[in-house]
């Protein structure tokens, strides 16, 4: 099946003509599989779980070609968690579900993928050669370990917390720790030619396997689209056609539930009856070095009356301890039996109107993502945005959000939910009077001003009163802002302004002037030094910006805590504001207070000092301090430490130069200290089509010495988009 035109660009971007979905998804089934050979078929095997079996126990590192993880992988540990939660098991009921048309996709997704295999063998690594097709049931549970993946990572702290110290087993999953993501969306009442405009800036890291974004530019029956995905999923996972496009961010919501039980002999109790945990046993191979397999024992635990797998254990807590007794913690997912993701995301993609997409939406198949969507309908030309929250959640009904982000009591059948709540009770607001929305893994209540959701009409528990720094910049630069033409978009999205520094530098200079006016520090002349470093800053992390190094060091001196810097603040967000009509735009500038002044004096003298002792001027230029690489590619650093730094241009710096935010007092903890700017699409929807531009940061090629794996670095730098247009009446072009 090859009735299609496959190109690549300069850049290593496929271009994917054919006359039809399931030939196009050949198309994309093949590209993935030449751009990203190894990583592609070593997804697919760890959704099985048996990656262990057919590479060994360890990835080896990047240069052996296996994975782009700095250590590697640990692929024993990898199986054993996909076998407790019965992964491969999820891929196979989805694919069942598949309609007629979606399996068509997917299959031909699947023969695009061994017809690489096949003519371009000696791009894959030996191991691979002697395997069967990759088929359907392999592609589903790849999607399922994504998405079950992204949901736990965001819940890392409670797991974390539940283990009391010890570091939980999460290869697959503890990848997505630093994900997060910015999108932004403007009306025709924000845009200067009346053309609504989409931000779409997934910030995954750079150097994780599963979470790897491919771009491609499709074409078919004179209808163009544009957009990316995860390596191994057949369609795009955000995208734009010539009327409309979408853009997806992490969000703050708790599809999960987590059990606590205490064990004993596989028996536990619930409402003081005794009840038997299902166990299936099972053995996980492993290659070794001589060609022989070893042995590894599993347990599979499931518990019919809470609906969840067994994915941790720890000693019994009880004193004193019963005969084989041990505490173990249960993850229910909701969303588990509905598997027809990969529909929705396709009907997303292919409307023509916000009616056709909100008709997409309900299909409810989504369980995670905010999703921020502009265009104008076909039918009329009228243009709009909207924002929507997806989540799965159980129908619970009572208690609050971090209520629920805790380990619950397994035992109390009261804190067993079943049930799905339905789309019609989660977040949906279009065509907001201030003209755009934004988010930057902050909550819905901050997605514009004044908040268009009253929080008393939703359940606590949905998700949490909260933001963030980036969402406030981003906020900030789109209401002080009259109208955007396309360029001044970019330029927003592409800011590199520090918002903690404009809430914190005020105060913590005159602190400085108030103690070095009267001699009273052993350190003034180093302070009065700082001081005039910090005012001189421009408050940018430009590659020439002076003092924004002095800064991170500052705050990498700091006890903080989670996403807005607890506990660095006095007082915090002010929602009230934020949904005051006349007084909105005072939320921007909560928090604002430093807690300990003194405290903070004493850190900025400690950063000073770490500086001078690395060898560098208090004023070190950003570019002398950071830089950016991947694979041979290495540019001067533009932008940094999304949170809680608070800058929208967020970039995975070097991890000794990250905020190490450990959850602390924020339950809903989403942290963007690791990631950055992955895959940036910036699109207008004029009268004649779409027009705008692409780049995905580290290239478009996982091969390690490839020369697209990184090339794309140099954009990035530039902040130079890759141009594209889709015309409404012709093909994509390019």
């Amino acid at each position: 099946m090859t009735n299609y035109t496959l190109d690549w660009d300069e850049w290593g971007t496929p271009s994917i003509e054919a006359a039809d979905w399931p030939k196009a998804m050949h198309g994309f089934g093949y590209a993935q599989a030449y751009a990203h050979p190894n990583l592609l078929m070593v997804a697919m095997l760890r959704g099985q779980g048996i990656a262990a079996e057919v590479l060994g126990q360890h990835s080896g590192l990047p240069e052996q070609g296996l994975t782009k993880q700095p250590n590697g992988v640990d692929y024993i540990a990898s199986d054993r968690l996909v076998w407790q939660l019965d992964v491969a098991q999820l891929g196979r009921d989805y694919w069942q579900q598949q309609d007629p048309d979606m399996g068509s996709q997917v299959q031909s997704f699947c023969d695009g993928i061994n017809a690489c295999r096949v003519e371009h063998k000696h791009r894959f690594d030996e191991r691979f050669h002697h395997l069967d097709d990759v088929t359907p049931n392999m592609v589903m549970a790849h999607v399922a370990h994504i998405l079950v993946g992204f949901q736990v990572m965001i819940r890392q702290p409670t797991i974390v917390q539940w283990m009391q110290g010890a570091q939980p087993v999460l290869p697959s999953w503890s990848d997505f720790a630093g994900a997060g993501s910015n999108a932004c969306v403007i009306g025709p009442s924000k845009s200067t030619h009346g053309h609504p405009m989409l931000a779409c800036n997934p910030h995954t890291q750079w150097d994780v396997d599963l979470n790897t974004f491919t771009e491609a530019h499709i074409s078919l029956a004179g209808r163009g689209y544009v957009g990316a995905t995860m390596v191994g999923w057949p369609g795009l996972l955000m995208a734009c056609n010539a009327q409309q496009g979408f853009a997806g961010t992490v969000n703050t919501q708790s599809s999960l539930s987590f059990y606590q039980l205490a064990v004993t002999d596989g028996q536990f109790a619930l409402d003081g009856v005794n009840h038997a945990l299902s166990r299936k046993p099972h053995t996980i191979k492993c290659l070794e070095a001589d060609g022989s397999h070893s042995l590894h024992p599993q347990e599979q635990c499931w518990s019919q009356q809470h609906q969840a797998f067994a994915m941790a254990q720890r000693p019994t807590t009880a004193q004193p301890p019963a005969r084989e007794q041990q505490d173990m913690l249960l993850m229910a997912y909701a969303a588990r039996p509905h598997g027809q993701v990969l529909r929705q995301l396709f009907d997303m993609t292919c409307a023509t109107s916000l009616a056709q997409f909100q008709t997409a939406q309900r299909q409810h198949q989504l369980p995670m993502f905010n999703i921020l969507y502009a265009g104008r309908d076909d039918a009329d030309d009228q243009g709009h945005i909207q924002y929507s929250f997806h989540s799965m959640p159980p129908a619970r009904e009572r208690g609050t959000w971090a209520d629920w982000w805790q380990v619950l009591d397994g035992e109390d059948s009261a804190n067993i939910c079943s049930g799905l709540t339905p789309y019609e009770a989660l977040f949906q607001h279009q065509d907001a009077d201030s003209g755009w929305y934004q988010n930057c893994n902050d909550s819905p209540y901050s997605c514009t001003l004044p908040t268009p959701f009253n929080a008393a009409d939703y359940p606590a528990w949905l998700a949490p009163v909260y933001t963030n720094f980036r969402a406030q910049n981003y906020s900030r630069s789109l209401a002080n802002h009259g109208t955007f033409d396309f360029d001044e978009f970019v330029a927003a999205k592409f800011s590199t302004r520090v918002e903690l520094a404009d809430r914190l530098l005020p105060q913590l200079l005159a602190a400085i002037a108030a103690i070095t006016e009267h001699a009273e520090h052993e350190q003034t002349s180093l302070l009065q030094q700082c001081a005039q470093v910090l005012t001189q800053w421009d408050r940018q992390t430009q590659p020439n910006s002076r003092g924004s190094y002095l800064f991170l060091q500052w705050v990498l001196h700091q006890p903080i805590e989670d996403a807005v810097a607890s506990p660095l603040f006095a007082d915090q967000w002010d929602y009230e504001l934020a949904a005051n009509a006349q007084h909105c735009l005072e939320s921007l500038n909560t928090p604002n207070q430093l807690a300990d002044i003194n405290a903070a004096v004493e850190a900025l003298v400690a950063a000073a000092q770490g500086i001078q002792a690395q060898g560098l001027a208090l004023d070190v230029a950003w570019q002398q301090a950071v830089d950016l690489q991947h694979g041979k590619y290495q540019v001067p650093a533009v932008g940094g430490p999304g949170d809680p730094l608070g800058i929208i241009s967020a970039i995975p710096v070097n991890p000794s130069l990250r905020p190490q935010i450990k959850g602390g007092t924020l339950v809903a903890n989403r942290i963007e200290n690791d990631g950055g700017e992955t895959f940036v699409m910036m699109v207008e929807f004029t009268p004649q089509g779409a027009r705008g531009g692409t780049f995905l940061s580290y290239g478009s090629s996982s091969v390690y010495a490839d020369q697209h794996n990184g090339d794309q670095l140099e954009l990035l730098a530039k902040r130079q988009l890759r141009a594209f247009s889709i015309n409404k009446i012709s093909e994509n072009k390019r």
